[in-house]
Formats: C-alpha cells, sequence, structure tokens
C-alpha cells in the first residue's frame, strides 16, 4: 500500500500522503476511505483482496470502464474500482511472475499482457487514473495542494554496433567481401573495402554526431554501450578500438552514460561482471550514475533486476516490450522495482521507454513517415499527464543505408519536432 500510494501521490500527483488504519484515534479526518464500509467522509474505494495477500498467484481479474478508461479489480465503491491493487499490479508486473509463456530469448511478450489484450498498451493508463483522482479529490477538498510534474523527453541510444566494417577481422571480412559480389551487391562491397582501408568513415561510427544533433535541440541523450564480446546476438566486431575507447570517454562530456549487458551476461552473472569492470575502468562517468538496459531488453524477474540491485546499478531503462510499442508497466514515470517474492520496495529505479526504431519498422512494419507519426502520438499522450516520454534509437539505424535509408534525417526531423512538445 505504501509502495502503490508512493507512485500515485508523492511521484505522479507532487503530494505527500499518511496512512491511517481504522484503530488509529487520530484517523476521524481523511480524503480517501479504502474499506469495505464507508468511513467518515473520504472518497470512498472499496479494496478487492490483491493488497492483502503475501503470496504469488494467477489473479482473476475483473475489467471495468472509468469514463472511457479500462479498469481492473471493479469493485462498488465512489471509484468504480480499486485503484491501488490495479494501479500495484501494472507497476509490479505481476502477470509476468506466473507467466509461462516466453519467446525464443526468453521473454515475456506483449500479446500476453493483460494491457495488450484489453487495448491500452500505448496509454499510460495508471498516469490517467491518477489525474482522474485528483480532480475528484479537488472537487471534495479544494484546499489540497498539488505539485504537478513537468512534462519530460528523454531520448536514448542503444549503441549495439560502434562499426559497420572496420575491425571484423581478416577473415570475416575476406569471407563478407565475397558473398557481397557473389550476390551481385558490388557496391556494398566497395563500400566495405573503403571503410577497412580508411578512404571512407565506416557509416556505424557516428556518436559525435548523434550527441551533436541532441544538443542541437537541447536535449542531452543517454547512451548504452555494448560492452560483451563477440558473439550470435552480440556486437560484430572481434576487437574493440583505441578510437572507439577515446570516442566513448568523450561522449560522457555531452550525455548520460550507461551499460548495456551482452546477451549472455543477463543469465551470467560473472561475465556482467566482467563487462561492469569494463564499462567502469573506461569510463568514470558511469560510476556516478550507473544506468543500465539489457540487450534485447532480455531480462527475468525478479533475478535480472535482484543481479543489478547487488551489482550497484541505481537505475534501468529495460521496461518496454521489443515487439511492441508502448508502457509495459501502464506508467510513463520512474518507478522503484517492487520485489514481489520478498514484497518489499528497492531502490532500482526504472524508466519506462515507450517506444523503440527496430519495433516500429521490423514489427509493425510502419513507414518512415508513419513511424514519426506514431512517435509524436505518443508523445502527446505522455504529455496530457506531465509525464516522462522515452524513446529507444539504436547507431547503427541512424544511418543513410544498410536497411535504415532516411532515418538519419527522419531522426534528426523527430527530435525538432519533440522540442516543440516542451
Amino acid at each position: 500500500m505504501e509502495y502503490v500510494c508512493s507512485h500515485l501521490f508523492q511521484t505522479l500527483l507532487g503530494i505527500d500522503f499518511k496512512l491511517y488504519s481504522h484503530t488509529d484515534s487520530e484517523s476521524t479526518e481523511y480524503d480517501i476511505c479504502y474499506s469495505k464500509e464507508k468511513l467518515g467522509n473520504g472518497l470512498h474505494i472499496v479494496p478487492t483482496q490483491l493488497l492483502f495477500e503475501s503470496d504469488i498467484r494467477r489473479q482473476e481479474i475483473t475489467f471495468g470502464d472509468w469514463e472511457g478508461f479500462t479498469t481492473l479489480f471493479v469493485s462498488k465503491g465512489e471509484i468504480p474500482f480499486d485503484l491501488f491493487a490495479a494501479s500495484f499490479f501494472l507497476l509490479s508486473r505481476y502477470e509476468e511472475y506466473y507467466s509461462t509463456e516466453k519467446d525464443q530469448h526468453g521473454r515475456f511478450l506483449a500479446e500476453k499482457s493483460i494491457a495488450y489484450q484489453k487495448k491500452f498498451l500505448n496509454l499510460p493508463l495508471i498516469d490517467i487514473w491518477a489525474n482522474k483522482l485528483k480532480k475528484q479529490l479537488l472537487e471534495r477538498n479544494p484546499e489540497l495542494k498539488f505539485q504537478s510534474p513537468s512534462f519530460q523527453i528523454i531520448p536514448t541510444i542503444d549503441v549495439d554496433n560502434v562499426y559497420a566494417y572496420r575491425y571484423h577481422g581478416i577473415l570475416q571480412t575476406l569471407y563478407c567481401c565475397a558473398r557481397d559480389l557473389i550476390k551481385g551487391e558490388k557496391k556494398k562491397a566497395l563500400e566495405r573495402l573503403k571503410c577497412v582501408l580508411r578512404i571512407q568513415p565506416d557509416p556505424y561510427y557516428n556518436l559525435e554526431e548523434v550527441v551533436e544533433w541532441h544538443k542541437e535541440n537541447g536535449f542531452t541523450p543517454y547512451l548504452f554501450f555494448h560492452c560483451g564480446g563477440f558473439g550470435k546476438h552480440d556486437k560484430r566486431t572481434l576487437l574493440p578500438s583505441r578510437e572507439y575507447k577515446q570516442m566513448r570517454k568523450k561522449m560522457s562530456q555531452n550525455s548520460h552514460i550507461g551499460i548495456h549487458p551482452s546477451y549472455a551476461a543477463a543469465q551470467n552473472s560473472l561475465r556482467f561482471k566482467w563487462e561492469l569492470w569494463k564499462i567502469n575502468h573506461r569510463n568514470p562517468a558511469f560510476s556516478k550514475e550507473r544506468n543500465c538496459r539489457y540487450h534485447y531488453l532480455r531480462f527475468f524477474l525478479p533475478d535480472g533486476y535482484r543481479k543489478l540491485i547487488e551489482l550497484g546499478i541505481k537505475t534501468d531503462w529495460s521496461m518496454c516490450y521489443s515487439n511492441d510499442p508502448g508502457f509495459r508497466a501502464s506508467t510513463s514515470f520512474p518507478f522503484n522495482f517492487f520485489d514481489l517474492t520478498t514484497n518489499q520496495t528497492t531502490n532500482l529505479l526504472l524508466y519506462p521507454t515507450a517506444v523503440m526504431d527496430k519495433t516500429l519498422k521490423s514489427n509493425l512494419h510502419l513507414s518512415l513517415k508513419e513511424s514519426e507519426e506514431y512517435i509524436l502520438k505518443m508523445a502527446q499522450e505522455v504529455k496530457a499527464v506531465n509525464g516522462v516520454f522515452i524513446t529507444l534509437f539504436h547507431n547503427q539505424h541512424l544511418t543513410n543505408g544498410l536497411g535504415w535509408e532516411g532515418w538519419k534525417e527522419g531522426y534528426k526531423n523527430i527530435l525538432k519536432r519533440l522540442k516543440e512538445y516542451l
């Protein structure tokens, strides 16, 4: 109850709260009555059983409507559902604990979620509920003082591949050139050789330029650097170059730095610790903020977040789906991870990412123009609740080729248009 009230009142609405038991002698005056029976003059919300349980089990959820928006855990109060239980269920990612259906990477998929099935994945539903609650509280008690948060936009970049062609090793470069020629892609083979021979710059080596675009529009991006080794699902460069190491240090001057642990590190603590040491050693700026986003958005509850806590990570930015845009935890605001297996609130702060470039292009099959409009529409939804709108792009997609033609200019245009929302 304290956890969910902290998010609803302090984070979303900017007002402090105090919880009373019906046995407290000082609890004669209150703004909300969360009880089976109505006590006093507070806004009556009838509780369901969820917040009174201590085990994890499949929940039987009833669905309803509140002024045009979906509700969970319907009850018969002045607000027609148990807002606290519903918010807790979504924030804690309760349904992911008992779900056994995963994809080939072991991830919980969007279509298995209640938000997807009930068609509210694209809405920061908890934020909307909170604002409706605020309206009702003010109607009853106009003297309440709410400090509304300010709308924020946070662009983030995952740096999976620093080079498209360089530092892939002699054998791999020769193999790829031969493959390009066999496929009749002479232009690509020539581009590969020119990059390897330093005749032209590598198209993926663009971070200084990317950071400058953000600076021009008043944004400070978050860059998540892949620190793992070579592998099927990991970066394609065999060895990091000296210029890449120098560039990564330089990037910390105009951006926030985070770790992007490798595919294998999600389930291998020793590998994660090694990658963490590498980014700590080479990027002093990382040690101050200690941000993380799992590669492939591949994390597992609760172990994935427990690992971050044990390793001293302060924030995680993996709270989104790889196959569908939207709000995985039904809020746009950062929130603390609640460990259901221990029934404890942790200090790990989760930043819910709303939309990813690859999802729009590869999963929804949207054109660049359609993707721009989709992103801006989502930003409008978040602005309506004064929330935090977080985007995820990849440096390797911000080029003028290699399957992402036009996205470089498209992303620059997205930044310009998002700037107008602030």
